[in-house]
């Protein structure tokens, strides 16, 4: 699936890691990544590999596929970024990465809050 495509866009509302933005720089692609995904940062890379929009922002959202789909330039650029970005972050960091946000999702789904924490949040209080 990944092979055919011109890029990847994973704007979920709520994405503790977001394993198709992953599977997506190892496919080599340019990404438009959910802001609230928690591998937004860490293998999408705003302005490197991926545009980053707000999940609320129908008109952000439609800005990011427009500007993919009108710049080849762009998408080559950002393609080799996510290629670069692929060997930088090893699948055993990944498996990590993906390991801290089940652990996140099961504190959230256990407190009763409303809002999980961000995977930044997280980040910061190991």
């Amino acid at each position: 699936v990944y092979a055919g495509a011109d890029a990847l866009a994973l704007v979920s509302l709520h994405e503790p890691f977001g394993v198709a933005l992953r599977e997506g720089v190892a496919a080599g692609l340019p990404l438009i990544a959910s802001s609230r995904a928690g591998a937004t940062g860490d293998v999408a890379v705003a302005g490197r590999n991926a545009i980053v929009v707000d999940p609320d922002d129908g008109c952000a959202i439609a800005a990011a596929v427009a500007v993919l789909a009108r710049d080849g330039a762009l998408r080559e650029q950002m393609s080799a970024a996510s290629l670069q970005i692929d060997g930088e972050w090893p699948l055993s960091r990944t498996v990590d990465s993906f390991a801290r946000a089940i652990a996140l999702a099961y504190e959230f789904s256990s407190s009763g809050s409303t809002r999980p924490r961000s995977m930044s949040t997280a980040r910061s209080q190991r």
